[in-house]
């Protein structure tokens, strides 16, 4: 009941107009917190159109530079894969040579390598 009546006692001087000069301060604190929060989210609003332009944009030029590097990345790998090919056809005698010598083995060195096989 004393809860009811504090309440009660509280609402009644408030509209009273028995504003304390504490409680104007914080009232006016308050106001004017919520009018810088107002003006914040008013400036992002008015901006918004401006931000979604400028994100279509740069989606625009990223799509454009992305396709523009995919069309020189087809070009410059067919170029590589050329270039192995070439590279293959120039340096596979070398490797057929080599991979022969190893094969056949050498002579002179066969009295020292044949015990690691045998025992």
């Amino acid at each position: 009941m004393s809860v009811w009546l504090g309440g009660a006692a509280l609402v009644l001087g408030l509209a009273g107009g028995c504003e304390t000069p504490a409680m104007q301060r914080a009232r006016e604190t308050r106001e004017a917190a919520m009018n810088r929060s107002l003006k914040i989210v008013g400036s992002l609003d008015d901006h918004r159109s401006d931000n979604l332009a400028w994100t279509g944009r740069m989606i625009d030029e990223r799509y454009r530079r992305d396709q523009e590097a995919a069309a020189r990345n087809v070009t410059i790998i067919g170029n590589l894969i050329e270039q192995e090919f070439e590279h293959w056809a120039e340096k596979e005698p070398a490797y057929r040579r080599a991979i022969e010598h190893q094969l056949e083995g050498d002579g002179s060195s066969i009295e020292r390598t044949v015990p690691n096989f045998v025992y």
